[in-house]
């Protein structure tokens, strides 16, 4: 790795960088005239879609592998949400085309991003595993 390549600041990532410019494009689509008076469609979106690229800085900053491998996972949860957001918009046809074949473009380029980094992070298997919850089995009660 040269020193260009050196990832020192979560900026440095590129999942980050496409991630930002989704965000940029879904802002861009909310201000446009379908979405205006829809409040609840472009919240959910901007927070969705905002939480791509905050996910792997946050995991980035948290100092562990394992930290960061669960950011990367809550990442690509919003991105497929944010995916889902934007299908709407389209079968409602609420927003230009174009804009939403861009932006598309660009989540579907996150998501790939996003899988490498967790596939670098926690190993090929993790790629299509999410993280399991952790339960807690409760102790039997004794009789008494």
């Amino acid at each position: 790795m040269s020193d260009s390549d050196t990832i020192e600041s979560f900026r440095d990532l590129v999942v980050w960088q496409v991630a930002m410019d989704a965000a940029e494009g879904v802002l861009e689509l909310v201000e446009g005239e379908g979405l205006r008076k829809r409040f609840w469609l472009c919240d959910q979106i901007c927070r969705a879609v905002s939480s791509i690229s905050a996910n792997p800085a946050e995991g980035h900053g948290s100092g562990t592998r394992r930290m960061y491998v669960k950011h990367c996972y809550l990442a690509r949860g919003s991105l497929c949400e944010s995916l889902s957001f934007i299908e709407l918009i389209r079968r409602r046809q609420l927003a230009d085309p174009k804009l939403l074949v861009q932006i598309d473009q660009q989540l579907n380029r996150t998501h790939k991003l996003l899988n490498g980094l967790i596939s670098a992070l926690a190993g090929p298997r993790a790629q299509m595993e999410a993280p399991k919850p952790r339960t807690q089995n409760p102790r039997p009660q004794s009789r008494s």
